[in-house]
């Protein structure tokens, strides 16, 4: 009897104990759990800054892969946009020179989508995998003036029998990323932007030549 009692008495250690055992593992669990899910969110972002920056960069190449001698002719005769964010500032800069590209405009050159959407139904990839993603971005080309220093071979002369110039410009590209979305749901769209799209810019500083001209070194005005 005096034994049972000892052991009656040390019940309420056993519980006690056994609840605080539980409770801790209950613990590491959520902890494991939480830690999980933020490194599985850290992964996802990360891809899609990297996707994003690919956009970008696809954007420039996409942009001095074309006939870069339209868009210089292009560039002093812009006429800006009210309430347009391309070309910020061009109105209030003298002598400004500038000239934007969009994805849609990039693509109408191309002749077909340059980054492909996925097939969602059909379960096919698109160009940034089978996510329902949608890709956008804008290029503003500025500061056209005479390549510096001068290219090798490039006439500096007026009397020159070449008439071919050099010149270098800024290309600065946005890239966005963001949830493909229904555009009838207006509320939708802008949650998701504000949800999940991210925005990468990148500049480059490009030489484009030669391109014919009958005044070498000349600004274009």
């Amino acid at each position: 009897m005096e034994a049972w009692r000892a052991r009656r008495d040390q019940r309420g250690a056993s519980v006690l104990i056994v609840f605080l055992v539980l409770t801790m593992l209950a613990g590491i669990g959520m902890y494991a759990a939480r830690s999980a899910t933020l490194s599985t969110a850290t992964a996802g972002s990360v891809k899609k800054l990297d996707q994003t920056r690919y956009i970008a960069e696809y954007a420039l190449v996409g942009a001095v892969s074309r006939d870069p001698q339209a868009y210089v002719q292009q560039m002093p005769k812009y006429t800006p946009v009210p309430n347009d964010p391309k070309c910020y500032g061009f109105s209030v800069v003298p002598n400004a020179t500038c000239f934007a590209l969009s994805s849609d405009g990039l693509d109408s050159d191309a002749g077909m989508p340059l980054v492909l959407p996925p097939d969602v139904p059909s379960n096919v990839p698109g160009a940034l995998g089978p996510s329902a993603l949608e890709t956008d971005f804008n290029i503003d080309l500025t500061d056209l003036m005479p390549a510096s220093p001068p290219i090798p071979g490039e006439a500096l002369n007026a009397d020159s029998p070449v008439k071919v110039s050099y010149f270098s410009v800024t290309l600065t590209a946005t890239g966005q990323l963001r949830p493909t979305v229904n555009p009838a749901d207006a509320a939708g769209v802008a949650k998701g932007l504000a949800s999940t799209a991210t925005v990468q810019a990148w500049r480059a500083h490009v030489v484009i030549g030669p391109i014919p001209n009958p005044a070498p070194r000349q600004y274009v005005p």
